[in-house]
């Protein structure tokens, strides 16, 4: 069992002949690429009309964060700062983008972090 330390494309020999003196007469076998890709992991939450669920996301880079609410949304969900007052974060209605009715969203982390989101739209 081979364990990689980072992402990137490794390479192996699989010819087992190298010492026959006859190379030249050999069929060469390609080297084995493995890629290695950053690790990826899916957060869900479910987001019910008042059941508030105030724990943090803590996420990594290329990380998912995907929501499935119980009514239909009209806004996009927004991130709070760490920096925000409790009166902006119940006006934070008033940031939100409107956006497609849809009942689920996800969003790409770019960035690791400890990530805090509200639904300002209809809950």
């Amino acid at each position: 069992m081979k364990d990689f330390p980072q992402e990137g494309i490794y390479y192996f020999s699989t010819d087992i002949n190298d010492d026959d003196k006859n190379k030249n007469q050999q069929k060469l076998t390609p080297p084995l690429a493995i890629i290695v890709l950053p690790k990826m992991s899916f957060h869900y939450q479910s987001i019910r009309k008042n059941d508030f669920d105030s724990h943090p996301i803590i996420a990594n880079i290329n990380d998912f964060i995907i929501w499935q609410f119980e009514q239909i949304i009209s806004h996009n969900v927004i991130q709070i700062g760490s920096y925000e007052t409790l009166q902006s974060i119940i006006s934070s209605h008033e940031r939100a983008v409107a956006g497609r009715n849809r009942k689920c969203l996800a969003v790409e982390c770019i960035m690791p972090g400890t990530f805090y989101f509200a639904n300002p739209g209809n809950y």
